[in-house]
Parts: C-alpha cells; sequence; structure tokens
C-alpha cells in the first residue's frame, strides 16, 4: 500500500509527462489512420498544449484539407500559424473566415484584428477591431487590442515592412 507522499509524487511524474503521452497516442493514431481528421485535430490540440506551434499548424491544417467547410478548423489553423511566425497562412484563414457565413464571435474578431495588423493590413485589422467592439468586447480588451494594432503600426513604420507581408 503507497502512502500519501508516494501517491502525490506519482501524481507529479504522471502530470509532468501526461503531455508527451498523449502526443504520442494522437501520432500513432494518425499514423494508424492518416485519413482520421479527428486524430489531426487532437494532435493539434496536444501539439498546440505544449506550445508546439508549427506541429500544431501542420495537424490542423490536415484538418482544413479534410473539413474545409469547418470554421472552427480555420480559426485553429489562423492561431496556430500566427503563432507559429507564419502570418501570410494566418492572412489567409482570416481572409477565408471574414467571408464563411458564421456568426461573428468576440474570439474571431479579434483574432482577425490581431492577425490583420501582423500582415501589415491595418484597414482590415481596424475594420475587425470594429466587430470586435461590435460583438460586445469590454473597454479593457478594446483597450488592449488597440494597443497591440498599434504596437505592430509602429513596428511597421520602424522597419518599413511591405503593406502584405
Amino acid at each position: 500500500k503507497r502512502n500519501n507522499r508516494e501517491t502525490g509524487a506519482a501524481m507529479v511524474v504522471w502530470a509532468k509527462h501526461s503531455d508527451t503521452i498523449s502526443t504520442h497516442r494522437d501520432v500513432w493514431a494518425v499514423r494508424f489512420d492518416p485519413s482520421n481528421w479527428i486524430a489531426h485535430e487532437f494532435l493539434g490540440f496536444s501539439y498546440w498544449e505544449q506550445r508546439r506551434y508549427k506541429e500544431a499548424q501542420a495537424a490542423f491544417a490536415e484538418v482544413v484539407l479534410s473539413r474545409p467547410q469547418d470554421s472552427d478548423a480555420r480559426l485553429r489553423l489562423l492561431a496556430s500559424s500566427y503563432m507559429a511566425g507564419d502570418v501570410a497562412t494566418a492572412c489567409s484563414m482570416a481572409d477565408q473566415l471574414n467571408n464563411a457565413p458564421n456568426k461573428v464571435s468576440t474570439v474571431l474578431a479579434r483574432t482577425r484584428a490581431l492577425v490583420y495588423a501582423s500582415c501589415g493590413e491595418f484597414d482590415s485589422a481596424i475594420e475587425a477591431r470594429k466587430v470586435f467592439s461590435d460583438a460586445g468586447a469590454s473597454a479593457g480588451a478594446l483597450a488592449q487590442l488597440d494597443t497591440r494594432i498599434e504596437n505592430w503600426i509602429a513596428k511597421a513604420k520602424k522597419f518599413a515592412l511591405p503593406k502584405n507581408v
């Protein structure tokens, strides 16, 4: 019979390695059935939780290829692309989500504003910011978004970034 100290130590070890275990499980699921979009989605989530954004991007791209009509999959690909530093793919997903017949959410509007700003598409960023405001964003969230957009504008001016990256 284990005492509390041994049980606690076992829980710490499990918690420390559970992300790795779930990632290996998801990798095997994809290898077993590469056409299974759900396996790719779970693999993407596993990579996202570990902040392995490039790998998450690849997994979510497979989901989008399998389910091109799935706006949630496109949003995940947008976010992972942005975090991986692939602003061209992120902006492409933002454009596609902008034209998608789905309900407007504050998360989507805020994300689109950030992505457009990172691409140097400041008019689109300001438009998405307005959608974010109209969707019921708080004053604090709007102020934070404004700061982020202003930072991207300042960076573009400082480094003379092209309008469309």
